[in-house]
């Protein structure tokens, strides 16, 4: 089986609420495409928050890409965006 990364942004200052939108957008998902080998994060079991903040969105990437199990729980990773605080919550998925 291969892996897609597959992640979200969400712009907010508040990582719950950042894991609250990202929840909703994973039963729009599962919905769509299930929740086994369809290469999004409907198959991501929960969230993990990651303990560092990343300096931008492709840091926030490759902190995910590096550290992520594929069927892991999805990553939280906290990012700044020209000032703009925002998350990056994803993982490896099948696919």
């Amino acid at each position: 089986m291969g892996a897609i990364l597959d992640y979200r942004i969400i712009e907010t200052e508040n990582r719950w609420e950042a894991i609250e939108q990202f929840e909703k957008m994973q039963r729009r998902a599962r919905i769509q495409y299930g929740n086994c080998y369809s290469g999004t994060i409907s198959e991501l079991p929960g969230v993990q928050i990651y303990p560092l903040s990343a300096d931008d969105e492709k840091s926030a990437i490759d902190c995910i890409a590096n550290n992520h199990e594929k069927r892991g729980k999805a990553q939280l990773v906290r990012f700044m965006d020209r000032g703009i605080t925002k998350f990056m919550i994803g993982g490896w998925c099948s696919s």
